[in-house]
């Protein structure tokens, strides 16, 4: 079948200019929205990928097997990963140009007669002039989307990590509430065979049942604590609770480590999600800017038309097409642009602020902590040694059982305190963590635990043999 010659021609034009347009088009290449975790939460956290993460590991889950875990297995970490498959599919789309656009027209003479038909193929070129600025700008929106994704990773992070920590610091305060009530249970049973021998009044009594009815509550409260403080560990993690390895039954004993603020500080403004993501955001704006400017006078559009009159002939040519900027000449996109400036430069010196307040927060909470911890157990120490002495006073028969089980009661308070000043201690360090956006070194002492949780001793199930001499 033969076309007319006017038909072959206009078929050729829009070959030609499509072969033409071509030239300035990218085939976009879209990578897999897959990103690693380790490679988005930067170089701060390398330690991690020291070795894989099994995905149902035997041994006692520590901190970094726990971070491990998160980052295989938590529907929220998926979700971030998932969001870099978005701007990597914006990044290649600013590659594109537009697409041209065929018109095409019919008249008809009033008194009849034959069609006048009007062809036309148009293709902007402002795509064109600004398309090298459009994929700066989409390659820095890309890495932008990346240090958000870093920065909810290693929120998520921090996250469970504290959580980790005060898992276990709750379940040893669970263990030790646990031992205070049978104590006080134990105080009870001595005060009620007194209390049937004669030998104390009955508001004794009373007061060590009321004593034991505190302790149960308290043990109660505990229990809740530890259960929901592993229930969100469950939940970020993202598995089943029966898949959740066991903890270590203590906190680590504090690392003899010391820090500098400046130098912690000097390390965070590098290392910060939020510090870098803001000056890649001034840059984005400042070339915002200069692209707004340039689309506003390079608003061209070119292109070829062809014309069939009514007598059957034909008018073919070019036309070119420029957009003048009589009324919207981009003035006010240009001062969003210096606002939104203004506003990031206000942002950057607000995040560095923080960045000095959170770090030398963190370093002084280490400082009360270990400073706690060390009175704690230098207190504990003159508790276990008043304790023996009252073992041996309560052999004798020189002292009540009762003081041998305050005693008890005191030890367990220092305890406890040395408990609460491990957990702060360590839960500053996680914040301190976060804030510079990096892991710290690992202590030493980070896989020893420290003393475990108090046992019951034998010595109160003797008592009641103590207690009967008391009042024979």
């Amino acid at each position: 079948m033969k076309y007319p010659y006017h038909q072959r021609l206009l078929a050729t034009g829009v070959c030609v200019a499509m072969a033409l347009l071509a030239g300035c088009a990218v085939t976009p290449s879209i990578n897999s929205s897959e990103m690693a975790a380790l490679d988005l939460l930067g170089p701060g956290y390398s330690r991690l990928g020291n070795e894989a993460a099994p995905a149902h590991p035997a041994t006692t889950l520590n901190a970094d097997e726990a971070t491990r875990l998160l980052l295989l297995h938590s529907p929220q970490v998926r979700g971030l990963l998932a969001s870099a498959g978005v701007a990597d599919a914006q990044r290649a789309q600013a590659a594109l140009i537009s697409n041209p656009k065929f018109a095409t027209g019919a008249l008809r003479p009033e008194g009849g007669g034959r069609w006048q038909l009007d062809f036309g193929l148009t293709q902007s070129l402002v795509d064109v002039f600004t398309r090298g600025l459009r994929q700066q700008l989409a390659e820095q929106q890309w890495l932008e989307t990346r240090w958000k994704i870093q920065q909810g990773l290693q929120s998520l992070v921090s996250e469970l990590q504290h959580t980790w920590f005060s898992a276990i610091a709750a379940e040893q305060i669970r263990q030790l509430r646990a031992v205070q009530y049978q104590a006080s249970r134990a105080r009870v049973t001595l005060a009620q065979s007194l209390y049937d021998a004669g030998n104390i009044p009955e508001s004794t009594l009373l007061l060590h049942q009321l004593d034991a009815s505190q302790q149960q509550s308290n043990l109660e409260q505990a229990a809740l604590t530890a259960s929901g403080e592993k229930r969100t560990l469950v939940y970020l993690l993202g598995l089943a609770a029966a898949d959740v390895p066991e903890l270590p039954g203590a906190l680590a004993n504090l690392p003899d480590e010391h820090w500098q603020a400046d130098t912690l500080i000097a390390e965070g403004k590098t290392h910060q999600p939020l510090l870098r993501l803001l000056a890649e955001q001034q840059h984005q704006l400042q070339q915002q800017s200069k692209l707004t400017g340039q689309s506003t006078w390079r608003d061209i559009s070119v292109g070829i038309e062809a014309e069939r009159e009514f007598d059957g002939s034909w008018n073919k040519g070019g036309h070119i097409e420029w957009g003048l900027p009589l009324f919207d000449q981009g003035q006010y996109r240009q001062q969003a642009t210096r606002a939104l400036l203004a506003q990031n430069e206000a942002q950057q010196s607000d995040a560095n602020l923080k960045l000095v307040q959170q770090v030398t927060a963190s370093l002084e909470q280490m400082h009360y902590a270990r400073a706690a911890q060390t009175r704690a157990a230098a207190a504990a120490e003159n508790a276990n040694k008043r304790l023996a002495l009252l073992q041996r006073e309560v052999n004798f028969m020189i002292t009540s059982p009762f003081e041998l089980l305050a005693g008890k009661q005191h030890l367990l308070q220092f305890e406890e305190e040395g408990i609460r000043a491990r957990e702060s201690y360590w839960l500053a360090r996680n914040n301190l963590e976060q804030a510079l956006g990096k892991q710290l070194p690992v202590p030493e002492t980070i896989g020893v635990p420290a003393n475990e949780p108090p046992q019951e001793d034998q010595s109160q199930h003797n008592h009641h043999h103590h207690g009967a001499h008391h009042h024979d």
